[in-house]
């Protein structure tokens, strides 16, 4: 920084710097899209789970994903508001990767917490439909 708070011009725009600009507004241009189809999801592996997951685990799992897309939806409003700078760069990347890590964390429990586990044909179904919902997201 110089003497007026101000960034010298050859840090902010040198080219690592902009090349991380560009990946982020591409990282939350695309962010935007994809807010309804987890919850929508989460609704129907819900749906086909609800007689054999136990409710307690559904109704949390279920709630955290909403929370989930809730608070990115929060994170994406707050990005578009704020002026990417060298600064804050990391920041916003940092944010985006622990959402995504937070949103593989909630989808990778759902095969752990909702469908109980056992000897039988209608296990492997179950976790076999709940995988292939998972991997639909993907």
């Amino acid at each position: 920084m110089t003497d007026t708070g101000k960034i010298p011009p050859e840090v902010e725009y040198s080219k690592a710097f902009i090349s991380l600009k560009n990946q982020l507004l591409i990282l939350y241009s695309q962010a935007g899209v994809n807010f309804l189809f987890p919850v929508i999801a989460a609704g129907c592996l819900a749906f086909v789970l609800r007689d054999i997951a136990p409710r307690l685990n559904l109704y949390i799992w279920l709630s955290l994903v909403v929370i989930h897309t809730l608070s990115r939806y929060l994170l994406l409003r707050q990005f578009r508001h704020h002026e990417i700078t060298p600064h804050n760069a990391a920041t916003w990347l940092a944010r985006f990767i622990s959402t995504v890590i937070i949103s593989g964390a909630l989808w990778g429990a759902a095969g752990i917490f909702l469908v109980p586990y056992g000897n039988n044909i209608e296990f492997t179904l179950y976790n076999g439909l709940t995988i292939l919902i998972i991997c639909g997201l993907v």
